[in-house]
């Protein structure tokens, strides 16, 4: 029993924790593309849906879910880095031609 609790208290911890990453996503996603990111960090959508047919329930359900949206998260912060970097490389080169 108490280790059932455990485990659920861990779980929620990481399932709060992963929210609150993709809060920040979504900030760090507006800040480098306004237009881009209107709509919050979507972690359910795209392979979700052929998941969704095999969905594992319990324990291994929800760490599965944690993980899937790590790694959404992990592209979105990915994008979020080369729209930030080609934005700057835009900036610079911008600065160089009206510099010449």
């Amino acid at each position: 029993m108490k280790r059932d609790s455990d485990v659920d208290t861990a779980t929620s911890a990481l399932r709060a924790a992963a929210d609150d990453v993709t809060a920040c996503v979504a900030e760090l996603m507006h800040l480098v593309a306004p237009k881009g990111a209107s709509a919050p960090v979507d972690w359910r959508g795209g392979a979700a849906d052929r998941i969704d047919a095999c969905k594992q329930f319990g324990l291994v359900g929800e760490i599965h879910d944690v993980t899937f949206q790590l790694r959404a998260l992990q592209r979105a912060a990915e994008l979020a880095t080369r729209r930030a970097r080609r934005r700057a490389a835009e900036e610079s080169a911008r600065r160089e031609d009206s510099g010449n």
